[in-house]
């Protein structure tokens, strides 16, 4: 929970640990948490190993879903991750041949399941393109999505997307066609011959194009009636005389009537344009013959059509839902009789093409509304669903991720590629961590849930970078140092310390006494820890030693020329004389610090030695 609402609200987080209102732990905590989730460009199998987790504590209702994808655009810009030294922001497509390249990425390409049966949706998989994806690669990653989803326990029974040219384009890889000769708006399913995969056009894009059609034409003809835009202008105008508590059409603004090229991408002008309410408004001031406004029969009837298509396109409430006879399944039969009727009229010439709707808008309502009444039909016939909420066609969803992206990013504009890649791991991982709505839920039967933890998802994104490997090879090898009983001295070949004259003097002083205290010990473990092989010796300390020494001088081990170090301002001002250095020794030697003078090389520790007979 405290995972979650960091995720949610980072200032109400700080705010609330800060006042001490609840115990929560620190950010640092909450990020190192965070970092479990490594999810990069194209489909992770270690990602989808924890959503195979997460769909199997839901029943075959609710792993019935569509795949939706879309993109963004994104700011190019190039960043690098310390852990893993690799490189985020390029062009990127995955384990695709070919895919990654050193161009900028300016499109981030987001993959969503929405499931029909549960109130959830889960990002699977992320992209970086450089212009909009091609319609070949959208098709080659929607079935690789299908594969993975119904491998991980889903049932992708449909895909949804916009009416972009590469989406469509991805339509004629799939053999979709929205023509009216060759309608064909569902594919086989390509993980069970059995079934089929049905395509949408998103239906609140489609009431864009159509109100941005009209719009622009002023005039569209249908079955020997008119629709007019200037009745919507006139009857704006006319609603705008009265006070704004008593108006008729009181949603309607100047924006719906005169949208800007930002306000053309606004889905409610859209449909609020064309809804019930203008239509009873046009209707009203026409009965009271209102200049304008005298006939506008074509304009209502248009506007009813629009409206009726789209309510039945998105039902989002239990109680809306279609069912088997239900009135929406009519309306849908319906509005397609009556949308080929049009196109025919515009086919044969009885009226001008530009009067009738754009390719593009008319070949994605077909396939839309034959796909709506198919699906619904298997839905609630082979798969018993009770109702079909039709909202769930649509691509809301990934509208409201991108929309997430761009204000958890802090800016109205479009984030970085590598920014929009972490918001993208931060809210898939939010995703699979999402508690139910409410607490006091009742679990179904006696099987418990097997809830996602934060350990599952540590396993299955637990994976040793390049560093990582280096680090772990370099400490096995120090470990068989180790049990070899290798000293530090024979493994690192190169000293840069220049050590000091003194410490010089006090290794040639050591030596000369580990060779007393070879003279009184038998024990060979203790002589083995005092002396080391002049061929051996890489100690800088002992420069004195090599430049004094005709073969007969010691070079103490650096546990030994250590112990002498204290001594060191004794020696300070000293002449280097016999007497003196037998004076010193005899003192030394008559310690009882001399008995922890050995280093015993098997339990690597000092030890005393009894052994040792002091003159």
């Amino acid at each position: 929970m405290c995972l979650l609402l960091h995720i949610r609200s980072p200032a109400a987080y700080s705010f609330l640990r800060g006042n001490d209102v609840l115990p929560l732990p620190c950010v640092t905590t909450i990020r190192r948490y965070l970092s479990l989730v490594r999810a990069k460009c194209g489909f992770d199998s270690r990602f989808f190993a924890a959503v195979k987790k997460e769909l199997a504590t839901k029943n075959e209702f609710q792993r019935h879903g569509i795949l939706v994808f879309d993109e963004m655009q994104v700011l190019k810009e190039v960043s690098v991750h310390s852990k893993t030294m690799t490189y985020s922001g390029y062009r990127e497509f995955g384990d695709i041949a070919g895919s990654t390249t050193n161009d900028l990425a300016d499109h981030g390409l987001v993959f969503t399941f929405r499931a029909f049966g549960d109130d959830y949706s889960q990002p699977i998989a992320a992209f970086a393109s450089k212009g909009p994806t091609k319609g070949t690669t959208l098709a080659q990653l929607v079935l690789k999505a299908i594969f993975l989803l119904e491998e991980a326990g889903a049932f992708v029974d449909a895909l949804v997307c916009d009416g972009a040219t590469t989406n469509r384009s991805m339509w004629r890889e799939f053999g979709i066609s929205g023509s009216l000769q060759h309608t064909r708006h569902s594919f086989t399913h390509p993980a069970d011959d059995t079934r089929s995969v049905y395509v949408f056009s998103d239906a609140p894009h489609l009431m864009k194009c159509v109100r941005n059609r009209l719009h622009a034409q002023k005039v569209l003809c249908f079955n020997g009636e008119r629709a007019h835009w200037a009745h919507y202008d006139k009857l704006f105008v006319e609603d705008g005389k009265q006070p704004a508590h008593l108006r008729v059409c009181f949603k309607i603004t100047f924006a719906h009537i005169n949208p800007t090229n930002t306000e053309n991408m606004r889905v409610k002008l859209a449909t609020q344009t064309f809804s019930r309410n203008v239509a009873d408004g046009l209707e009203f001031f026409s009965a009271r013959g209102t200049d304008g406004l005298q006939n506008v029969k074509g304009t209502v009837l248009f506007t009813k059509k629009f409206n009726d298509l789209f309510d039945a396109l998105n039902r989002n409430h239990p109680k809306e839902g279609i069912t088997n006879g239900s009135k929406d399944l009519r309306v849908l039969a319906s509005f397609l009789h009556w949308l080929n009727t049009w196109e025919k009229e515009a086919a044969s010439g009885k009226i001008a093409r530009a009067s009738f709707l754009t390719d593009q808008t008319a070949e994605g309502l077909r396939v839309t509304v034959l796909s709506t009444l198919e699906l619904s039909r298997y839905l609630l016939k082979s798969c018993g669903f009770k109702y079909v909420l039709t909202g769930k066609f649509n691509q809301d969803v990934l509208e409201r991720f991108f929309g997430i992206i761009r204000h958890v990013g802090g800016q109205n504009e479009h984030p970085s590629m590598p920014t929009f890649l972490q918001l993208y791991n931060m809210l898939s991982f939010y995703s699979l961590m999402k508690p139910p709505k409410f607490g006091n839920c009742e679990l179904q039967g006696s099987q418990e849930r097997c809830a996602l933890t934060l350990t599952d998802l540590k396993l299955a994104f637990q994976e040793a970078g390049a560093q990582t490997t280096k680090l772990q090879e370099l400490k096995q090898k120090l470990d068989g140092l180790v049990s070899a009983e290798v000293e530090c001295e024979d493994v690192f070949d190169h000293v840069y310390e220049v050590p000091g004259t003194s410490d010089c003097i006090v290794y040639y002083l050591a030596g000369f006494m580990c060779r007393k205290l070879l003279r009184n010990t038998v024990c060979l473990v203790c002589r083995e820890g005092l002396v080391e092989e002049s061929e051996v010796h890489k100690q800088p300390e002992g420069a004195l030693v090599l430049c004094k020494t005709r073969g007969g001088l010691l070079h103490p081990k650096r546990k030994s020329s250590t112990f002498y170090k204290p001594q060191k301002p004794t020696f300070t001002g000293m002449r280097l004389t016999r007497m003196c250095i037998n004076s010193l020794s005899r003192v030394c030697l008559k310690s009882k610090n001399f008995h922890f003078l050995v280093l015993t090389t098997k339990k690597k520790s000092w030890l005393p030695c009894y052994m040792v007979t002091l003159p």
